[in-house]
């Protein structure tokens, strides 16, 4: 018996969650986001600490999700139906004063700054580029957080 539950939204992770260890998505996944949506009239969207276009490609193979996506964690609502930022909430200035000092202490910390068109990642090692490469993402390395 199909159930309506257009009232309801669902939201999951990527990673570890809705994806495997390799990156792909079950078909049994697919199968069961494609019944929610479709048959029980059901909403569904997906929430990452990944940037615009590295959920994008996770987005689209989704069976005809409308809803925008929570990105950044937490920090941006994209819609890419649309193609533009429904919601942004950047770092305050205090904040950045709490990196600078975390920097300091740490000489080992890698940062990443997740701007609208371009990742910036202050002392990258080896992981945090690997990443870029991988999802293919916009990059550049940078010496201080300034």
């Amino acid at each position: 018996m199909l159930k309506d539950y257009s009232d309801w939204l669902i939201v999951s992770d990527i990673d570890g969650t809705l994806n495997n260890k390799l990156r792909r998505t079950p078909k049994v996944n697919t199968k069961a986001i494609d019944t929610f949506v479709h048959q029980n009239k059901g909403n569904f969207t997906l929430a990452s600490a990944r940037s615009v276009p590295s959920m994008r490609p996770h987005y689209k193979k989704l069976p005809d999700v409308k809803i925008p996506a929570i990105i950044l964690n937490g920090a941006g609502i994209y819609d890419y139906e649309k193609e533009e930022m429904v919601w942004f909430n950047s770092i305050k200035e205090s904040a950045i004063e709490i990196v600078r000092d975390a920097m300091k202490k740490y000489s080992f910390l890698e940062i990443g700054v997740f701007a609208a068109d371009m990742i910036y990642l202050v002392r990258p090692r080896i992981m945090s580029e690997v990443m870029m490469l991988i999802d293919r993402l916009p990059f550049r390395r940078l010496r201080t957080i300034d």
